[in-house]
């Protein structure tokens, strides 16, 4: 049985933790119960278990820090912390993720799903869809997600991304860290054995170098390898910039803040939407 995992986690040091409330909030609205499994959804802290209880979730306490210190540095003084709070205790705050996604294999998870709060639905539903198109919308997910076990044991989907403040610039081409597909732990168990030495890099990069290090025997190989493995798979998910094109209707798509939503609704919480 498939997992859907989400997690909160940051506080007021967080630059970007109003945004992750405000995608609860969105994400909420925008979500339907998912047709097949179960939810797990994490929170960091009591404030954030609190903000997932108002919106109908039965969250577990992963941690009773918002902002964990994975690494024992002792001090979250702004030498082990960046500006904007992305780094915290010396370390990324993706490894939150990490963490999150290892406890729910730690939950009975034996086949999940991470999502980011702000990835949606692609397809879209009317404001009140009739029965009809609510079946075929929920039959397009079934479809797609039993599909996913048939696979390998890790999915994603590879996006072509641009890093414009490095001197210079560069591209390169790194899984998006909005959805995951895992059957198996090893992939992030990796991740936090390359954190461990470079502690300031994104889940995405190391994401990519640990796929690359599990399924690859350690070569940076091309996005089309990914995608001749199955791994890069399309019908889950889509990005704004794909490393490598598809035909494909994905299921899921990145940053739902950045498009009109999947299905016209008032802002439902998920005890209204029957979670």
């Amino acid at each position: 049985m498939i997992t859907f995992v989400h997690a909160l986690w940051g506080d007021e040091l967080v630059a970007t933790w109003p945004k992750s409330l405000r995608d609860v909030q969105w994400g909420c609205a925008w979500r339907n119960k998912p047709p097949i499994g179960r939810t797990l959804v994490f929170a960091y802290g009591a404030q954030n278990f609190r903000w997932l209880e108002c919106y109908g979730f039965n969250p577990i306490l992963a941690s009773e820090d918002a902002v964990v210190d994975f690494d024992g540095a002792g001090s979250r003084e702004l030498n082990g912390r960046s500006k904007r709070g992305v780094i915290n205790y010396g370390i990324s705050m993706w490894a939150h993720k990490s963490h999150a996604i290892q406890l729910a294999f730690a939950h009975e998870a034996d086949e999940m799903l991470w999502l980011d709060w702000d990835t949606s639905r692609t397809r879209r539903l009317p404001k009140e869809p009739t029965e009809e198109q609510m079946n075929a919308y929920n039959q397009e997910a079934i479809a797609v997600l039993e599909s996913l076990k048939d696979g390998p044991d890790f999915q994603g989907r590879v996006r072509h991304y641009k890093q414009l403040h490095s001197a210079g610039g560069y591209t390169r081409d790194v899984y998006h860290g909005g959805c995951y597909y895992l059957r198996s732990p090893k992939v992030f168990e990796e991740v936090d054995t390359l954190r461990r030495t470079r502690p300031y890099v994104t889940d995405e990069a190391l994401v990519t170098e640990a796929v690359c290090n599990v399924y690859f025997d350690g070569e940076n190989v091309l996005a089309q390898r990914h995608r001749d493995a199955g791994m890069d798979n399309p019908r889950l998910h889509m990005c704004r910039v794909n490393a490598v094109a598809s035909p494909e209707v994905s299921l899921y798509f990145e940053g739902a803040m950045t498009r009109s939503p999947p299905f016209e609704c008032d802002m439902l919480t998920p005890a209204g939407m029957g979670w």
